[in-house]
């Protein structure tokens, strides 16, 4: 029986369309992990606000004030073409890391203490 190369071409989207499911997949997994990481950054930035708040005095229009003047500072940086904050870097090979690493993913060795903003 002759199949003039559809059965190829069948597999071959087959295959396209398998490759495409699993990269939407992955493309969710990353999503869900960053609004995550979103979440726990803003509730972890209200506690600390509202630390401040209570041990200082301080005013909602003082928060205002300086987060204008650090998106300032930010765009200046930008502009300038540098990062507004330097990555992690391994103390070894001195390549970026990620912060939720406890070892480097290219020499395994052991990443310095980070702060609790970078295991977020």
């Amino acid at each position: 029986m002759f199949d003039f190369g559809y059965r190829k071409d069948i597999e071959g989207n087959q295959r396209l369309a398998s490759a495409a499911q699993r990269q939407a997949h992955r493309a969710n997994e990353s999503l869900s992990d960053l609004e995550a990481t979103v979440d726990r950054l803003a509730l972890t930035c209200r506690a600390l606000w509202e630390l401040l708040q209570a041990k200082t005095g301080l005013t909602e229009d003082d928060l205002a004030v300086k987060v204008a003047e650090l998106a300032g500072e930010q765009e200046d940086a930008q502009a300038a073409g540098k990062a507004a904050a330097a990555p992690r870097r391994c103390p070894a090979c001195k390549r970026a890391s990620n912060p939720r690493h406890v070892n480097c993913i290219y020499c395994g060795e052991t990443l310095p203490e980070s702060t609790h903003f970078d295991r977020l």
